[in-house]
């Protein structure tokens, strides 16, 4: 039975929570933000309608403390809880504590966050969809025996991957046995401490790959259909750095079958949301499926500059009950859009996160030109919170333009007060090989300028 929501309690921080706030105001519903102590006037406390202090300045303290969340939802009575992106926009068991206090959870049910949030268990799935996959197994490793024994039995180099992980978390890359004591121990260690499981998949690693993703949105009856794909090859540590849509080096008939493939694994598992399937794809264009990730993306907002849908709001709309209104054949997509994230950080020898206090934060504008942010002037960068400041996204006829806008956008943007990517979001945009499109997910490796000693 289709409701409309009055007040909507957004369970995240930063740029995160502005995006769903603005949403929420334009569909006319009343928003409640949460903060931590070192969040206090922060721009998306100051936005929202209402504003709760949940606790202190580390994350188990207030954005990932299930139980002061809850009990702020039920003090403001609010009728959902948007999780945004990250902390609990994959959390199984909070979707189910929602539950239990009757308010809805914007985003899959707990059954779907669990299957497809296991790496292991994913790859399963895909199989039955008939997606391709990496290697015939998908065998959860929980020690060093087990993943010596395995990958004697596939060989190397192998990349190691924490089961329930996420964000570039809880991986490593082992060319050959020596190494894997160590990995083993390091992945183990990092994927209990993060996600709360000590269990890792191992799988044969594909060295020169692009990195493509295809967004789905699917609503309570059974229509899913997909809103083109992002490219997101071009990443340092694991973790996206550049993002494209759509790919501008994929074939129509590899597309169709990614776009196929993800469609199918939603309505095999009875998905509701949006979610995004990511594959790699190789030199030869064969492709594999790697996760699913069950929520909004940091990436969303170059798709909804291409499509000119608000993900956000449909994501709200069918958590709602309402049906889709758009089919598949409606969907249109309008030139080419590149999103960089630019990071408090600094290069020496590795990428390494600055904060302090920002004293200019001018960004860029013009046609064509997003930002989402949520720093301003005089704003603390701590060391507690995820360095990104923002994204610029520049959409444009085609990639060449849309480059070009965002290389003067960057050159706009000033911010002092702490150390950012800027200079190496420049040098690649600068390549002649991101131009092209011939890249695949070590690329930043070999930029001479940032390449590690």
């Amino acid at each position: 039975m289709n409701k409309k929501y009055k007040r909507i309690l957004i369970a995240n921080r930063g740029d995160s929570a502005v995006r769903v706030i603005r949403a929420c105001k334009e569909m006319g519903i009343e928003t409640v933000s949460v903060y931590s102590k070192c969040d206090k006037g922060s721009f998306h406390a100051r936005l929202a309608d209402y504003s709760v202090c949940i606790g202190d300045v580390q994350c188990k303290d207030s954005y990932l403390n299930a139980y002061n969340i809850l009990t702020a939802a039920t003090n403001y009575k609010v009728d959902a809880i948007h999780p945004g992106i990250g902390y609990f926009a994959e959390n199984a068991d909070f979707s189910e504590l929602c539950k239990h206090c009757d308010i809805d959870y914007i985003g899959p049910g707990s059954s779907n966050i669990s299957l497809m949030g296991n790496k292991a268990k994913a790859k399963k799935v895909a199989k039955e969809c008939d997606i391709p996959v990496i290697g015939d197994d998908s065998v959860e490793i929980n020690n060093y025996e087990e993943c010596l024994q395995y990958a004697g039995k596939i060989g190397y180099p192998i990349i190691l991957k924490a089961v329930n992980g996420g964000g570039g978390k809880g991986i490593r890359l082992v060319y050959r046995e020596e190494e894997l004591l160590q990995a083993v121990e390091q992945c183990l260690k990092e994927a209990e401490k993060v996600f709360g499981s000590g269990s890792i998949l191992v799988e044969s690693y594909i060295s020169h790959a692009k990195h493509i993703e295809v967004q789905v949105l699917a609503d309570q009856y059974g229509n899913v259909i997909h809103l083109g794909d992002r490219e997101c090859t071009i990443q340092r540590k694991n973790q996206k750095l550049i993002e494209e849509s759509r790919c501008t080096t994929l074939s129509e008939e590899t597309r169709n079958r990614m776009y196929q493939g993800a469609i199918d694994l939603c309505r095999h598992i009875g998905y509701v949301g949006v979610g995004t399937i990511e594959y790699l794809l190789k030199d030869d264009k064969s492709f594999y499926f790697m996760e699913m990730n069950t929520r909004l993306q940091v990436e969303h907002t170059i798709t909804e500059m291409i499509t000119g849908i608000d993900l956000v709001k449909e994501q709200i709309r069918v958590a709602q009950g309402e049906p889709l209104k758009l089919m598949q054949e409606e969907i249109m997509f309008q030139g080419y859009a590149i999103q960089c994230r630019i990071l408090a950080e600094y290069y020496n020898g590795a990428f390494i996160p600055d904060y302090g206090k920002i004293s200019r934060y001018d960004m860029p504008g013009g046609f064509g030109v997003r930002v989402d942010s949520s720093y301003e002037v005089n704003n603390i960068v701590t060391t507690y919170y995820d360095s990104l400041l923002c994204k610029i996204c520049c959409h444009d006829k085609d990639k060449v333009q849309a480059v070009n806008k965002m290389l003067r956008c960057l050159e706009e943007m000033q911010l002092e007060g702490v150390l950012t990517n800027k200079e190496i979001l420049i040098s690649i945009l600068n390549n002649p090989r991101f131009l092209t499109g011939d890249y695949t997910t070590t690329f930043l490796d070999t930029l001479k300028n940032y390449k590690k000693d």
